[in-house]
């Protein structure tokens, strides 16, 4: 199923290739299939198409702090975006992309705080995955502060 939609995606940005809209949709299925490279691909030019477009910015992010292949991540570029993206769009999804972006770039307080932003931005559903994604950066947050003075024993 989700070929038959690349497919027809791949036709119609043949007739408009300037379509950020088809470009991001096409970038998004090829991500969801593995083709990570494609995706990047379809991804990079639908935000040069359309450089304010929330959805655009936070699918690259997204790709660029979770991709398979490690070549293809890109953690400081992905947080700029991620930051202008829930700037336009204070979504939950989005502000998940940030808290993901926070994380890979070794700062997990404020992907908690970001995590904690998509919940209070009411998602309305897989609830579940969002609970857990404040808990694993509560988690991460904990562990990176570091303990109180040691004590010494008299």
């Amino acid at each position: 199923e989700r070929r038959l939609a690349i497919r027809q995606l791949e036709r119609q940005v043949i007739r408009a290739p300037q379509d950020h809209r088809l470009r991001m949709a096409l970038g998004f299925l090829r991500f969801e299939s593995g083709q990570e490279k494609a995706a990047l691909s379809d991804l990079e030019l639908a935000v040069r198409l359309a450089p304010a477009e929330p959805e655009a910015l936070n699918s690259l992010a997204w790709l660029w702090v979770t991709a398979k292949d490690k070549t293809l991540r890109r953690p400081p570029a992905a947080l700029a975006l991620a930051l202008v993206a829930v700037r336009l769009k204070p979504a939950p999804h989005i502000w998940d992309t940030l808290a993901e972006a926070y994380f890979v770039n070794r700062k997990p307080e404020l992907a908690e705080a970001a995590a904690r932003s998509a919940l209070a931005a009411g998602p309305r559903d897989k609830i579940a995955y969002y609970q857990g994604q404040l808990q694993r950066f509560r988690q991460a947050a904990r562990a990176a502060r570091p303990s109180g003075p040691e004590q010494s024993p008299r």
